[in-house]
């Protein structure tokens, strides 16, 4: 799946790949933000064939630069067979920002709840219509997908616009960065999900070492500081506490699916909760039926 920006020749005269590589069939775009006038990369990855009639799926990831690439290669591991894996073809999208002059944080900036609203104006405003202009896409089947400050940024968004997007991955969501506003969002989007459009996924993943310490860990100098702050977070009990919180809003056409995959710390995490919630996000909702739920 991927091609070799160039070749030079190794000690012995063979040819080697040199420089960067790219994936086949995707492209990348510089989308402005109508309001405040940021700068964004967005990168695309084509799905083989003509489009459905409705359009194609869409998965548009976070943190592009880190996921990109990963989610593209999961989904075309997978899509070519859907029968067999219960993964489709579809449009996989991600979105980076470029770098500004005053040399800020830009996670923090635009996925903190506080602060998240400009880019979740971009988002909806200036990142959607363009992929739009590329791709048909279906309106019943927009994923975002999000981890640790850009999963908690995702649980935000389903708050705040939960017309927005219909299937929702939240990969280790930071939730303590800002327990108190995503509390206060449950009411809005209660009210939605009691009538919803059209059928809506949540899934919250979250790996087993992320709220103590891996075996490996323990005899780390820094041990003790490392257990503290994690036990201070709490990450695997604020999204499993979460998750319940959204169950119990959930119905034939509102799905909540949590996962505690075990030995996985918040960076491995990450390609095991994408593939989990690739298929979740683009399974036929017949094959979702036992699927697991938050524990009661």
């Amino acid at each position: 799946m991927t091609e070799p920006a160039a070749t030079s020749a190794n000690a012995t005269g063979s040819a080697v790949p040199s420089g960067e590589f790219r994936l086949a069939r995707t492209s990348r775009q510089t989308v402005t933000a109508s309001a405040g006038g940021r700068r964004y990369e967005v990168l695309l990855a084509a799905p083989p064939g003509p489009p459905p009639p409705c359009g194609y799926p869409l998965f548009l990831v976070l943190d592009a630069d880190h996921l990109f690439g990963t989610a593209v290669e999961a989904l075309r591991r997978s899509c070519h067979r859907p029968s067999a894996t219960g993964v489709s073809p579809a449009v996989i999208a991600g979105i980076r920002p470029l770098p500004e002059p005053d040399g800020a944080d830009p996670r923090r900036r635009d996925f903190l709840p506080a602060s998240a609203a400009p880019f979740l104006a971009c988002l909806e405003g200036d990142v959607l219509p363009a992929i739009a202009r590329h791709f048909s896409i279906d309106q019943s089947q927009r994923t975002l997908f999000g981890h640790s400050l850009a999963g908690c940024f995702v649980l935000h968004v389903l708050q705040a616009r939960p017309g927005l997007f219909t299937r929702w991955i939240a990969a280790s969501p930071s939730i303590w960065a800002d327990p108190e506003r995503l509390e206060q969002g449950f009411a809005a989007l209660a009210a939605f999900v009691a009538v919803p459009p059209c059928e809506l996924r949540v899934m919250v993943a979250v790996g087993g070492w992320e709220q103590g310490l891996a075996p490996w860990q323990a005899a780390e100098a820094d041990a003790p500081a490392m257990a503290s702050r994690r036990a201070e977070r709490g990450m695997v009990d604020r999204a499993r506490a979460f998750a319940r919180r959204l169950d119990a809003l959930a119905g034939p056409s509102f799905r909540v699916r949590y996962e505690e995959l075990a030995h996985e710390d918040h960076a491995s995490v990450v390609p095991v909760a994408l593939a989990h919630g690739l298929r979740f996000a683009l399974a036929p909702a017949r094959l979702l039926d036992n699927w697991p739920r938050p524990a009661p």
